[in-house]
């Protein structure tokens, strides 16, 4: 059976007006109902705070912080004060696949040696060419997140949905780094905690429309980037959680260039 947590829901947001109602609508419509929902707004210039209020539920807390400090020093100040059994982050602008990505996702702490567990981001369909060609890197990444180790690997672990244990939040000191999912990760693996991937627990993104938006988010993201900026952190260990063999590496990148040959390329 189903362990009962009681969860504590962090939806870190800046200037997300667009969608904080519909992904707070979304977590109301979950199986699992025992939460608290705290959106935390870093800096917000929009409406965010005032569309988050006009959900009405007694299980939603609104922290506005007028200055904006990033999302890593953000999490690190909620790692200190939530007080669930499980911390849930989910990002603003995603959209949840059905009401039990947060029942799959906490399944996953049933064996009391996992400390973190992700669920699986996936982008809506493609609606243009260039949207084509980044799902394409897409569908390379999700071979290499659900065929290394099970899915249990750094490619399996997703910022815009991760949750972790209390015990194991409260010992995080995050520092502020770009790719802070890339960071709780190693430090999970690093101190000899567990990881688990959950693939049925799905939230899905919008694809950058545009190779400006798309460049950004690939300096953040891309394996090369988070090496460089976690090494100091964690030395040769990261290098070796974000390795893939070569060969496996340009089949992947083979299977995406058949179904969509030239946005691939």
């Amino acid at each position: 059976g189903l362990e009962i947590f009681m969860i504590s829901i962090i939806i870190p947001a800046c200037n997300e007006e667009k969608y904080i109602v519909k992904i707070i609508q979304s977590i109301k419509l979950q199986s699992f109902n025992d939460y608290e929902i705290i959106v935390v707004c870093d800096g917000c210039t929009d409406k965010t705070v005032s569309k988050a209020s006009e959900v009405k539920s007694k299980f939603i807390k609104i922290f506005e912080e007028s200055q904006r400090s990033g999302k890593s020093y953000r999490l690190g100040q909620i790692f200190k004060k939530f007080s669930g059994d499980i911390l849930i982050l989910f990002d603003a602008d995603l959209r949840l696949k059905d009401t039990n990505v947060i029942t799959n996702l906490i399944l996953g702490f049933q064996d009391p040696k996992v400390m973190l567990v992700s669920g699986s981001e996936r982008p809506f369909a493609p609606k243009n060419f260039i949207e084509e060609g980044i799902y394409s890197t897409f569908e390379v990444f999700y071979e290499s997140k659900i065929k290394i180790n099970g899915g249990n690997n750094k490619f399996g672990c997703q910022g815009g949905i991760l949750a972790l244990r209390k015990r194991f939040a409260k010992t995080i000191s995050l520092p502020r780094v770009i790719s802070d999912d890339a960071y709780i990760y190693m430090y999970c693996v690093t101190h000899g905690y567990r990881f688990k991937y959950i693939d049925n627990a799905v939230v899905y993104y919008k694809l950058a429309s545009n190779l400006g938006d798309y460049l950004r988010q690939l300096f953040r993201a891309t394996p090369e980037s988070v090496i460089f900026f976690l090494t100091p952190y964690f030395g040769d260990r990261v290098k070796q959680e974000f390795h893939r063999p070569l060969s496996f590496y340009a089949m992947s990148i083979a299977k995406a260039f058949v179904k969509r040959p030239l946005p691939t390329l």
